[in-house]
């Protein structure tokens, strides 16, 4: 297993930034390869919650179970598919610096089969894309377009 870890200080509120990646139609606007997300479970996000998301990056789509919710300051979601990344973990964590708000990005990544060979390759792209996730997070957010619902 893989820990990754990424952070940035983003000059918005923290209900704005919750707001913003919660929207899973905005997920291509800041995740790298993105092709879009959506909630496959009833109800409003939270424990529990099921998501899936199309990535450029293969034709699998990957499957996310909401293992922690904490409105307004973490979520944790788990990869259930593919087979090759599950029990793969992904956290969240928010938290108001001064008005603005610091995000914290954790994968615990666990690979499977051929893919746990390669493993540090492909912690090295993770972790490049964790961080290109809270740059294009924060550009986005701090710029006019980012105000707009």
């Amino acid at each position: 297993m893989a820990k990754i870890e990424a952070s940035a200080t983003i000059d918005r509120p923290v209900e704005d930034v919750w707001k913003f990646m919660l929207d899973v139609s905005s997920l291509p606007k800041w995740i790298p390869g993105s092709l879009g997300g959506k909630v496959t479970s009833e109800g409003p996000i939270g424990i529990g919650t099921t998501l899936q998301m199309k990535n450029s990056a293969s034709p699998k789509l990957v499957e996310f179970l909401v293992t922690e919710f904490e409105p307004r300051r973490k979520s944790t979601m788990d990869v259930t598919t593919p087979q090759m990344m599950r029990g793969s973990r992904e956290t969240f964590a928010l938290e108001n610096a001064e008005g603005k708000t610091r995000v914290n990005l954790t994968m615990d990544l666990k690979l499977h089969g051929f893919y746990s060979l390669i493993s540090p390759l492909v912690a090295r792209s993770m972790r490049k894309g964790g961080e290109t996730e809270l740059g294009n997070l924060k550009r986005i957010l701090e710029s006019e377009a980012g105000l707009r619902p």
